[in-house]
């Protein structure tokens, strides 16, 4: 398996990823899970882990200054 090679599969590999987090949620419920529950909501697993992927700034031409956008120095990953 591995990352696919172009701009295109990783588009839909990214687009597949998030849509597979996708929920209509509201406040309270939302509220309610923050407090009670250990896991990330989804769109936090969704754009958290994204942002932290050299490879999906380099597919989607993220830039300083975009929403996802995390410099580098900043950005986490637990392989290093």
């Amino acid at each position: 398996a591995g990352i696919p090679e172009t701009d295109e599969q990783r588009q839909i590999m990214f687009e597949s990823y998030a849509r597979s987090w996708c929920a209509l949620i509201v406040d309270e419920v939302l509220i309610g899970q923050i407090a009670n529950d250990v896991h990330s909501p989804s769109w936090i697993r969704v754009n958290a882990m994204l942002s932290t992927l050299e490879v999906f700034y380099e597919t989607y031409d993220v830039q300083e200054g975009d929403g996802m956008y995390i410099a580098p120095e900043n950005r986490i990953s637990r392989w290093y």
